[in-house]
């Protein structure tokens, strides 16, 4: 899922024919625009986004109730115990 924002960001950039902002750098963009890519992609990116906003603090929450109820949540994610 932390693939698909990227993905579909640079899909909506590069069909969309304005091209794609990229540290500095201006890569071009395909000169004959392709809508129904772009209009798919930018959907597709701004419902994955609208997911993470939400998903994101719930998950943060939940691991945070956990801890207070005593589970050792946090000791068991950390990959270097």
């Amino acid at each position: 899922m932390m693939v698909f924002l990227p993905t579909t960001g640079l899909l909506m950039g590069y069909f969309s024919g304005k091209g794609l902002p990229f540290f500095g750098l201006q890569i071009p963009g395909r000169t004959e625009p392709v809508p129904f890519i772009a209009k798919w992609a930018y959907v597709t990116h701004s419902w994955v986004g609208w997911a993470f906003e939400y998903a994101i603090p719930m998950h943060v929450g939940a691991a945070g109730l956990h801890s207070l109820q005593g589970h050792h949540v946090l000791k068991r994610m950390n990959p270097f115990n």
